[in-house]
Protein backbone atom coordinates (compact mmCIF):
# COMPACT_ATOMS: atom_id res chain seq x y z
CA UNK A 1 0.00 0.00 0.00
CA UNK A 2 1.40 3.12 -0.95
CA UNK A 3 0.69 7.28 0.96
CA UNK A 4 -0.04 9.58 -1.64
CA UNK A 5 -0.38 13.19 -0.91
CA UNK A 6 -3.86 14.46 -0.96
CA UNK A 7 -5.86 17.52 -1.08
CA UNK A 8 -9.53 18.67 -1.13
CA UNK A 9 -9.78 22.04 -2.50
CA UNK A 10 -13.18 24.05 -3.02
CA UNK A 11 -12.40 26.20 -6.43
CA UNK A 12 -14.25 29.34 -7.59
CA UNK A 13 -14.80 30.38 -4.07
CA UNK A 14 -13.12 31.99 -0.97
CA UNK A 15 -14.95 29.50 1.47
CA UNK A 16 -15.14 26.02 2.62
CA UNK A 17 -18.37 24.39 1.20
CA UNK A 18 -19.23 26.90 -2.09
CA UNK A 19 -17.72 26.63 -5.12
CA UNK A 20 -16.90 23.18 -6.99
CA UNK A 21 -14.80 20.93 -4.95
CA UNK A 22 -11.28 18.57 -6.81
CA UNK A 23 -9.35 16.19 -5.15
CA UNK A 24 -6.08 16.45 -6.14
CA UNK A 25 -3.67 13.82 -5.80
CA UNK A 26 0.42 14.59 -5.97
CA UNK A 27 3.36 13.06 -7.52
CA UNK A 28 0.90 10.07 -9.08
CA UNK A 29 3.59 8.83 -10.26
CA UNK A 30 2.81 4.81 -10.86
CA UNK A 31 -0.74 5.04 -11.21
CA UNK A 32 -2.07 3.93 -13.96
CA UNK A 33 -5.44 4.43 -15.23
CA UNK A 34 -7.24 1.89 -13.95
CA UNK A 35 -5.89 2.82 -10.27
CA UNK A 36 -6.25 6.56 -11.24
CA UNK A 37 -10.30 5.88 -12.03
CA UNK A 38 -10.83 3.56 -8.75
CA UNK A 39 -9.11 6.39 -6.39
CA UNK A 40 -11.69 8.99 -8.26
CA UNK A 41 -14.52 6.83 -7.87
CA UNK A 42 -14.11 6.00 -4.16
CA UNK A 43 -13.53 9.78 -4.10
CA UNK A 44 -16.83 10.89 -5.00
CA UNK A 45 -16.34 14.12 -6.40
CA UNK A 46 -17.13 15.36 -10.02
CA UNK A 47 -13.58 15.78 -10.77
CA UNK A 48 -10.16 14.00 -9.33
CA UNK A 49 -6.44 15.54 -10.77
CA UNK A 50 -3.70 13.67 -10.73
CA UNK A 51 -0.47 15.00 -11.00
CA UNK A 52 2.37 13.75 -12.20
CA UNK A 53 5.90 15.73 -11.75
CA UNK A 54 8.53 13.85 -14.01
CA UNK A 55 8.69 16.10 -16.98
CA UNK A 56 9.40 19.27 -14.59
CA UNK A 57 12.57 20.33 -17.00
CA UNK A 58 9.55 21.12 -19.66
CA UNK A 59 6.54 21.76 -17.56
CA UNK A 60 6.15 22.02 -13.51
CA UNK A 61 3.50 18.80 -13.97
CA UNK A 62 1.65 17.13 -16.48
CA UNK A 63 -2.29 16.27 -15.49
CA UNK A 64 -4.81 14.05 -15.65
CA UNK A 65 -8.30 14.10 -14.92
CA UNK A 66 -11.33 11.55 -13.79
CA UNK A 67 -14.74 11.57 -12.98
CA UNK A 68 -16.30 8.75 -11.08
CA UNK A 69 -16.98 7.12 -14.09
CA UNK A 70 -13.87 7.87 -16.67
CA UNK A 71 -10.98 10.17 -17.54
CA UNK A 72 -11.72 13.67 -19.35
CA UNK A 73 -9.13 15.67 -21.41
CA UNK A 74 -9.47 19.17 -19.49
CA UNK A 75 -11.10 19.63 -15.95
CA UNK A 76 -10.94 23.72 -15.04
CA UNK A 77 -12.02 23.54 -11.59
CA UNK A 78 -9.80 21.29 -10.90
CA UNK A 79 -6.80 22.56 -12.83
CA UNK A 80 -7.71 25.67 -10.52
CA UNK A 81 -7.35 23.07 -7.56
CA UNK A 82 -4.38 21.68 -8.53
CA UNK A 83 -2.43 25.30 -9.08
CA UNK A 84 -3.61 26.59 -6.11
CA UNK A 85 -1.93 23.48 -4.13
CA UNK A 86 1.15 24.25 -6.39
CA UNK A 87 1.19 27.88 -5.36
CA UNK A 88 0.61 27.35 -1.56
CA UNK A 89 2.52 23.76 -0.73
CA UNK A 90 5.55 24.11 -3.08
CA UNK A 91 7.05 28.06 -1.96
CA UNK A 92 5.97 29.22 -5.05
CA UNK A 93 6.27 33.27 -5.59
CA UNK A 94 2.74 35.24 -4.99
CA UNK A 95 3.25 35.90 -9.16
CA UNK A 96 3.48 33.31 -11.03
CA UNK A 97 3.02 32.19 -14.49
CA UNK A 98 3.66 28.69 -16.10
CA UNK A 99 2.25 25.76 -18.29
CA UNK A 100 0.87 22.69 -17.64
CA UNK A 101 0.25 19.83 -19.60
CA UNK A 102 -2.80 18.33 -20.17
CA UNK A 103 -4.61 15.76 -22.72
CA UNK A 104 -6.72 18.91 -24.30
CA UNK A 105 -2.57 20.37 -24.44
CA UNK A 106 -0.25 22.70 -23.00
CA UNK A 107 -2.00 25.82 -21.25
CA UNK A 108 -1.04 28.66 -19.77
CA UNK A 109 -1.69 29.14 -15.60
CA UNK A 110 -1.26 32.57 -13.88
CA UNK A 111 -1.76 33.06 -10.34
CA UNK A 112 -1.50 36.62 -8.90
CA UNK A 113 -2.53 38.32 -5.60
CA UNK A 114 -6.08 39.97 -5.10
CA UNK A 115 -5.05 43.43 -4.77
CA UNK A 116 -1.71 42.83 -3.13
CA UNK A 117 -3.36 40.44 -0.93
CA UNK A 118 -0.58 37.36 -1.22
CA UNK A 119 -3.81 35.07 0.96
CA UNK A 120 -6.13 35.27 -1.53
CA UNK A 121 -4.19 34.79 -4.91
CA UNK A 122 -6.71 34.63 -8.33
CA UNK A 123 -5.76 31.80 -10.64
CA UNK A 124 -6.36 32.03 -14.00
CA UNK A 125 -6.48 29.24 -16.26
CA UNK A 126 -5.96 29.00 -20.20
CA UNK A 127 -8.44 27.59 -21.91
CA UNK A 128 -8.79 25.29 -25.37
CA UNK A 129 -10.93 26.81 -27.94
CA UNK A 130 -13.74 24.31 -29.63
CA UNK A 131 -15.71 25.57 -32.52
CA UNK A 132 -19.21 25.78 -32.01
CA UNK A 133 -20.72 22.68 -34.19
CA UNK A 134 -24.20 23.04 -34.99
CA UNK A 135 -27.38 24.96 -33.96
CA UNK A 136 -30.14 22.69 -32.34
CA UNK A 137 -32.97 24.93 -31.52
CA UNK A 138 -35.29 22.87 -33.98
CA UNK A 139 -34.90 20.35 -30.68
CA UNK A 140 -36.52 22.99 -27.90
CA UNK A 141 -39.16 20.58 -27.71
CA UNK A 142 -37.38 17.41 -26.46
CA UNK A 143 -34.56 19.96 -24.57
CA UNK A 144 -37.28 21.67 -22.66
CA UNK A 145 -38.97 18.40 -21.89
CA UNK A 146 -35.86 16.66 -20.43
CA UNK A 147 -35.20 20.16 -17.54
CA UNK A 148 -39.30 20.22 -17.09
CA UNK A 149 -39.45 23.53 -18.50
CA UNK A 150 -41.76 24.89 -21.32
CA UNK A 151 -40.54 26.11 -24.63
CA UNK A 152 -41.30 29.29 -24.16
CA UNK A 153 -39.36 29.39 -21.12
CA UNK A 154 -36.26 29.44 -23.91
CA UNK A 155 -34.70 32.65 -24.89
CA UNK A 156 -36.17 34.38 -27.79
CA UNK A 157 -32.53 36.19 -29.05
CA UNK A 158 -30.30 33.26 -28.73
CA UNK A 159 -29.99 29.73 -30.18
CA UNK A 160 -29.30 26.35 -28.13
CA UNK A 161 -25.99 25.42 -30.29
CA UNK A 162 -23.62 22.57 -29.39
CA UNK A 163 -19.68 22.58 -29.75
CA UNK A 164 -17.36 19.98 -31.08
CA UNK A 165 -16.63 18.71 -27.75
CA UNK A 166 -20.33 18.13 -27.09
CA UNK A 167 -21.55 20.72 -25.03
CA UNK A 168 -24.81 22.55 -25.08
CA UNK A 169 -25.32 25.98 -24.34
CA UNK A 170 -29.12 26.46 -23.40
CA UNK A 171 -30.31 30.07 -22.96
CA UNK A 172 -33.56 30.62 -20.54
CA UNK A 173 -35.13 34.21 -20.47
CA UNK A 174 -35.40 34.42 -16.61
CA UNK A 175 -34.73 33.59 -13.15
CA UNK A 176 -38.54 32.79 -13.06
CA UNK A 177 -38.05 30.44 -15.96
CA UNK A 178 -34.66 29.06 -14.53
CA UNK A 179 -35.98 28.22 -11.39
CA UNK A 180 -38.61 25.81 -12.98
CA UNK A 181 -35.68 23.48 -14.11
CA UNK A 182 -35.74 19.77 -12.83
CA UNK A 183 -33.59 17.82 -15.37
CA UNK A 184 -34.46 14.27 -16.01
CA UNK A 185 -31.48 12.33 -15.93
CA UNK A 186 -32.63 9.45 -18.17
CA UNK A 187 -34.01 11.41 -20.46
CA UNK A 188 -31.11 13.97 -20.75
CA UNK A 189 -28.63 10.81 -21.22
CA UNK A 190 -31.14 9.33 -24.04
CA UNK A 191 -31.06 12.82 -25.31
CA UNK A 192 -26.71 13.14 -24.94
CA UNK A 193 -26.34 9.35 -27.07
CA UNK A 194 -28.58 10.47 -29.75
CA UNK A 195 -27.01 13.50 -30.54
CA UNK A 196 -23.34 12.72 -29.05
CA UNK A 197 -23.59 15.38 -26.22
CA UNK A 198 -21.57 15.39 -23.04
CA UNK A 199 -23.11 18.58 -20.82
CA UNK A 200 -25.87 20.86 -20.97
CA UNK A 201 -25.08 24.11 -20.00
CA UNK A 202 -28.33 26.20 -19.25
CA UNK A 203 -27.66 29.93 -18.68
CA UNK A 204 -30.04 33.28 -18.47
CA UNK A 205 -28.19 36.84 -18.12
CA UNK A 206 -30.95 37.56 -14.96
CA UNK A 207 -28.67 37.18 -12.15
CA UNK A 208 -28.97 37.02 -8.47
CA UNK A 209 -25.88 39.25 -7.72
CA UNK A 210 -25.62 42.66 -9.97
CA UNK A 211 -22.40 42.46 -9.99
CA UNK A 212 -22.30 39.08 -12.35
CA UNK A 213 -23.51 38.99 -15.84
CA UNK A 214 -24.86 35.60 -16.27
CA UNK A 215 -26.61 32.38 -14.09
CA UNK A 216 -25.84 29.40 -14.98
CA UNK A 217 -26.25 25.58 -14.20
CA UNK A 218 -23.78 22.62 -16.02
CA UNK A 219 -25.53 18.94 -16.30
CA UNK A 220 -23.31 15.80 -16.88
CA UNK A 221 -24.94 12.15 -16.04
CA UNK A 222 -22.81 11.35 -19.01
CA UNK A 223 -19.86 11.92 -17.47
CA UNK A 224 -21.17 10.51 -14.00
CA UNK A 225 -22.18 14.46 -12.33
CA UNK A 226 -25.53 14.90 -12.46
CA UNK A 227 -25.36 18.61 -11.86
CA UNK A 228 -21.81 20.38 -11.25
CA UNK A 229 -21.45 22.89 -8.76
CA UNK A 230 -19.71 25.46 -10.32
CA UNK A 231 -18.09 24.49 -14.12
CA UNK A 232 -14.65 25.95 -15.02
CA UNK A 233 -14.67 24.60 -18.47
CA UNK A 234 -18.36 24.90 -19.41
CA UNK A 235 -18.16 28.25 -18.66
CA UNK A 236 -15.16 28.69 -20.75
CA UNK A 237 -16.69 26.88 -23.34
CA UNK A 238 -19.21 29.45 -22.96
CA UNK A 239 -17.00 32.53 -23.96
CA UNK A 240 -17.36 30.93 -27.90
CA UNK A 241 -20.55 31.26 -27.80
CA UNK A 242 -20.95 34.67 -26.01
CA UNK A 243 -18.82 36.31 -28.65
CA UNK A 244 -20.47 34.40 -31.70
CA UNK A 245 -24.00 35.19 -30.47
CA UNK A 246 -23.99 38.08 -27.50
CA UNK A 247 -21.15 39.79 -27.64
CA UNK A 248 -19.97 43.39 -29.41
CA UNK A 249 -17.09 41.62 -31.62
CA UNK A 250 -14.37 42.61 -28.83
CA UNK A 251 -12.38 41.31 -25.90
CA UNK A 252 -14.84 40.90 -23.13
CA UNK A 253 -14.91 39.47 -19.18
CA UNK A 254 -17.73 38.20 -17.92
CA UNK A 255 -18.37 37.10 -14.45
CA UNK A 256 -20.75 33.87 -13.99
CA UNK A 257 -22.65 32.59 -10.51
CA UNK A 258 -23.44 29.05 -10.34
CA UNK A 259 -23.95 26.31 -7.90
CA UNK A 260 -26.78 28.07 -5.91
CA UNK A 261 -29.13 25.97 -6.71
CA UNK A 262 -27.37 22.80 -4.91
CA UNK A 263 -25.99 25.40 -1.91
CA UNK A 264 -22.97 25.69 -3.43
CA UNK A 265 -22.50 29.23 -4.46
CA UNK A 266 -19.29 30.19 -6.41
CA UNK A 267 -18.20 32.55 -8.96
CA UNK A 268 -16.46 31.84 -12.14
CA UNK A 269 -14.45 34.34 -14.42
CA UNK A 270 -14.13 34.30 -18.04
CA UNK A 271 -11.71 36.48 -20.16
CA UNK A 272 -11.73 35.55 -23.71
CA UNK A 273 -9.68 38.02 -26.59
CA UNK A 274 -10.39 38.47 -30.06
CA UNK A 275 -8.20 38.93 -32.95
CA UNK A 276 -10.01 39.48 -36.31
CA UNK A 277 -13.30 38.15 -35.29
CA UNK A 278 -12.57 34.86 -33.69
CA UNK A 279 -11.58 34.63 -30.19
CA UNK A 280 -7.93 33.90 -29.78
CA UNK A 281 -7.70 33.42 -26.18
CA UNK A 282 -10.13 32.24 -23.54
CA UNK A 283 -8.59 32.16 -19.74
CA UNK A 284 -11.37 31.29 -16.23
CA UNK A 285 -10.75 31.73 -13.24
CA UNK A 286 -11.20 32.84 -9.73
CA UNK A 287 -10.37 32.00 -5.97
CA UNK A 288 -9.46 28.71 -4.15
CA UNK A 289 -9.88 27.52 -1.09
CA UNK A 290 -8.16 23.97 0.60
CA UNK A 291 -10.40 22.20 2.81
CA UNK A 292 -7.59 19.41 4.27
CA UNK A 293 -4.49 18.32 3.01
CA UNK A 294 -3.44 14.14 4.03
CA UNK A 295 -2.26 11.09 3.11
CA UNK A 296 -4.76 8.77 0.37
CA UNK A 297 -3.55 5.13 0.88
CA UNK A 298 -3.56 3.33 -2.07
Amino acid sequence: MRALEYSMIFAFSKAVGEGNPAGVVWDAEGLTDEDMQKIAKMNGLSETAFVFLQNRAVNPYTIRFFTPTKSIPMCGHASVASAYFYWKHMGMPDQLKYVQSTDSGNLMIRIAPDQGQSFTPKIHIEMDKPRLDAVMSELKVEICDALSIDPSDIHDSWPIVKNEKGYLFIPIKNLDAFSKIKANRDKILAFDEVNDLHGWFVFTDETDHSENNYHCRFFAPTYGVDEDPVTGTANAYFGMYHQAYIGDGGDCILKNEQGSEIGMGGVVEVDYRVDDNRVSEIWVGGYATEYFEGKLRY
